[in-house]
């Protein structure tokens, strides 16, 4: 009986929420990394509804239809790191994204030799 207990515990803590990065971890979602000023498309099928962001800030988000599929569209306003919801439950359910916001440095210019 001890040892169901103890491996209750040792499960319900490795579940428990944790913090890695600035987001809020419950799961292994898919990372999304867009520069700032840059814009990336990432596929939700047939989700729509919507979109949420723990830190809508850090970018602008719109849902764009392109056939019979949505695409979640970020464009990086300010570096950091979010998690974002696209789509309801009752819209064939949600997707989550750990979205990272990274400086967008440009590239040292190579002197050439004369």
């Amino acid at each position: 009986m001890l040892r169901i207990v103890v491996a209750l515990l040792v499960t319900s803590t490795a579940t428990s929420t944790s913090f890695a990065d600035g987001i809020l971890v419950e799961g292994d979602y898919p990372k999304v990394s867009v520069a700032v000023g840059k814009t990336v498309e990432h596929d939700v099928g047939i989700r729509r509804g919507g979109w949420m962001c723990d830190d809508p800030s850090l970018l602008a988000g719109d849902i764009v239809t392109r056939g019979d599929a949505n695409f979640f569209v970020i464009t990086g306003v300010k570096a950091g790191s979010t998690q974002c919801r696209v789509g309801l439950e009752l819209e064939g359910g949600f997707v989550v994204f750990n979205v990272y916001i990274i400086d967008g440095k440009p590239a040292s210019k190579v002197k050439r030799k004369p």
